[in-house]
């Protein structure tokens, strides 16, 4: 899925391989839908603004089939939601520290 080998796929690269018959495949396999796949990929990259390790992602994809999958979800969403605001306000300090 990655274009520039840097290790982590952005939401523009995994956008584009959603009708991949691979991606089909996956999704059909965990019995998850490709549109629930797709936010989930969304929700763990910030909304589209970091990339994600696609082994990280396939870890979380298989957590959401079953029958805890909704809660599981939940959790990870809420996880992300803690880390992208300690991020920002870490980039906040450090932008008020060394300019």
């Amino acid at each position: 899925m990655q274009k520039d080998d840097n290790g982590n796929v952005s939401v523009e690269e995994f956008r584009s391989h959603m009708e991949d018959e691979r991606m089909l495949a996956f999704a059909a396999r965990l019995d998850v839908e490709t549109s629930d796949i797709l936010q989930f990929f969304i929700a763990l990259t910030g909304h589209g603004k970091s990339g994600l390790d696609i082994d990280m992602f396939v870890l979380g994809c298989i957590k959401l089939r079953g029958s805890a999958k909704s809660v599981d979800l939940m959790h990870c969403l809420m996880q992300q939601q803690r880390i992208n605001f300690e991020g920002e306000k870490f980039h906040t300090y450090c932008k008020k520290t060394f300019h």
